[in-house]
């Protein structure tokens, strides 16, 4: 193929030359569709309608590490792979039946560690192991490490197909046990500003974020951020990850935020299930402007499908309250003295949102209030123990920039100034 393009290229300057690589099945779509007059694939059985010529024919290769066993052989017959693990093509692959009779009539069992689509992607899985690869691939988004005990020889069975639609990035596919967590840095740069929708059809997946905990098995959908912190595991999952960017969901982002790592449940929750299932069955048949068009329908049947019910909502927002007060209570109070003891901060060092840290507080007044509340009994505290310092340097250890503004809150919550607090005191005491 590069021989082919930079030949008509240098034929034909003048032409942008755009090279796809789609599978057989959606390549001969293409053609029998009427969608393009040629197409260059395997043979594919179910398309009468399209004329095929045979073009060339290749031998089967088997693909080694460097340092494997059979690296010296010029060529491998069926027995010199017993128990060997493979990195097999997708089963829908021709090829890949004719392997399997080739096995079966030779008596010889192999392990199948992955299902990998495309030949370049099973060469780069043999060339640096299935795991690196993997968690290569994932390196920009979560760090994740395989279960405890796993060993390169057992492999890493991974196969999936992402498409990206525009306005959602649908991703399908079979993943074997991992864990993973996502640690925000100030020197990542860019905040990857997307959720994330699982539909989980079999195998399990935990999460755990500050704020929420979910065990979810088959049949389970929920919701995660990347703009938060969390980590979790999954074991043999099978389903469905989807890619949610902010911007596609801009209307609703905040109602995304509240429920995100709670099961979802509900008559709009099949729904949107069942809808996800059949769209799995479509997307490779689906032309460019067919996806775009699916991306927007299929985000806004997300926004219209994912609620909470106000009752579960309610039964759940105590719970997660009463952790993140408690959370945030140790962190102020750690922190009364500095000066920039704001809700911003607060959030930001907890990784949770404003609105939750907010709620989370409004039975006692709000998250300012509360702060400013207890500095002012933690001065007052001081100032009637100790005669030795000044209003004024008590009022800038308890975070207080300005001695004039520690007086109005002093006298506004104690209903007497810091000086007429300590004099009093100081009467009480002659008396006593």
């Amino acid at each position: 193929m590069p021989r082919i393009v930079s030949s008509f290229l240098r034929k034909n300057p003048d032409i942008v030359v755009s090279v796809a690589v789609h599978s057989p099945e959606r390549v001969w779509s293409l053609v029998a569709s009427g969608q393009c007059d040629v197409g260059l694939a395997r043979p594919q059985a179910g398309f009468a309608a399209v004329d095929d010529e045979l073009l060339m024919t290749t031998e089967a290769v088997c693909v080694l590490p460097r340092q494997h066993r059979l690296r010296s052989k010029r060529s491998i017959a069926a027995q010199d792979l017993r128990g060997e693990p493979m990195i097999a093509a997708s089963p829908s692959a021709p090829h890949r039946s004719r392997f399997e009779r080739i096995l079966d009539e030779a008596k010889v069992e192999i392990k199948t560690v992955a299902e990998i689509q495309y030949s370049m992607q099973r060469c780069a899985l043999v060339a640096q192991g299935q795991f690196e690869v993997w968690k290569t691939r994932m390196a920009s988004l979560v760090d994740v490490a395989p279960p405890e005990g796993h060993g390169p020889a057992r492999g890493f069975l991974v196969e999936y197909l992402t498409c990206n639609m525009a306005d959602v990035v649908f991703t399908s596919g079979r993943f074997a046990a991992q864990s993973f967590a996502r640690v925000i840095k100030p020197s990542h740069g860019t905040p990857v500003d997307i959720w994330w929708l699982y539909r989980v059809r079999s195998g399990e997946a935990r999460f755990e974020t500050a704020e929420r905990r979910i065990h979810a098995g088959p049949g389970a959908m929920f919701l995660i951020s990347l703009d938060q912190d969390f980590r979790g595991s999954i074991t043999d999952y099978d389903g469905l990850v989807l890619g949610l960017p902010r911007q596609s969901f801009a209307d609703v982002a905040d109602q995304l935020d509240g429920v995100c790592n709670i099961l979802l449940e509900g008559n709009l929750i099949e729904l949107l299930a069942d809808y996800l299932d059949r769209l799995e069955t479509r997307i490779t048949l689906m032309s460019s402007e067919e996806l775009r068009q699916a991306g927007r329908a299929t985000a806004q049947m997300i926004a219209a499908c994912i609620q909470l019910s106000s009752d579960r909502l309610e039964q759940a927002r105590g719970a997660i309250e009463s952790v993140l007060f408690e959370r945030a209570r140790l962190y102020i109070e750690s922190h009364l003295a500095d000066f920039d003891l704001t809700p911003d901060r607060i959030a930001q060092q907890l990784r949770i949102s404003r609105s939750a840290l907010y709620r989370a507080f409004e039975s006692v007044g709000g998250v300012a209030g509360y702060i400013l509340r207890k500095r002012l009994r933690a001065a007052h505290a001081e100032l009637v123990s100790s005669t030795g310092r000044q209003v004024q340097e008590i009022a800038y250890r308890h975070g207080f920039k300005l001695a004039s503004d520690f007086t109005r809150a002093f006298r506004r919550e104690f209903g007497v100034s810091p000086r007429e607090m300590r004099e009093r005191m100081r009467r009480r005491s002659t008396t006593g």
